[in-house]
């Protein structure tokens, strides 16, 4: 009887050890899970990152692995690439109305010099006849 219950007192505490055992590796096994599942969406993310990368910059080869911030880094360039070309475009436009206005300008500039001798060709006239009139007017005085 004695060995009997030795016995069982064994398998009991096998039996203990063994489901403390099983539970320790069920966490495991969770956590293993956990971090699989965890890698694995880390893995898309990248995939997706070098896609979007070689979709901006017309790239063929594509290969998998890396961080997920890098889409964050491909939306920010995306974003700079559009405002460098809305700044590109809004430059070249605003380059076509400075050549406009400098040949307005130039023209203007052109204008005044002509107004200019034009003004003092009248003031040269204007003095001569001014001393005509007068010579006149001391010759009638006379």
């Amino acid at each position: 009887w004695r060995t009997r219950s030795e016995s069982y007192i064994q398998q009991k505490e096998a039996a203990a050890s063994a489901k403390l055992r099983v539970s320790k590796l069920e966490l495991e096994v969770k956590q293993l899970r956990q971090q699989v599942e965890h890698e694995s969406a880390i893995n898309t993310q990248w995939e997706e990152f070098i896609r979007d990368v070689g979709q901006v910059f017309k790239l063929n080869n594509t290969s998998s692995g890396g961080p997920p911030e890098v889409s964050t880094i491909i939306r920010h360039m995306k974003n700079q690439l559009h405002h460098t070309k809305c700044i590109e475009d809004e430059k070249e436009g605003l380059e076509v109305k400075v050549k406009d206005v400098s040949k307005k300008n130039e023209q203007l500039e052109k204008e005044v010099r002509d107004s200019n001798i034009a003004l003092t060709r009248a003031k040269r006239d204007a003095e001569s006849i001014q001393c005509k009139v007068d010579e006149t007017y001391q010759q009638l005085q006379n």
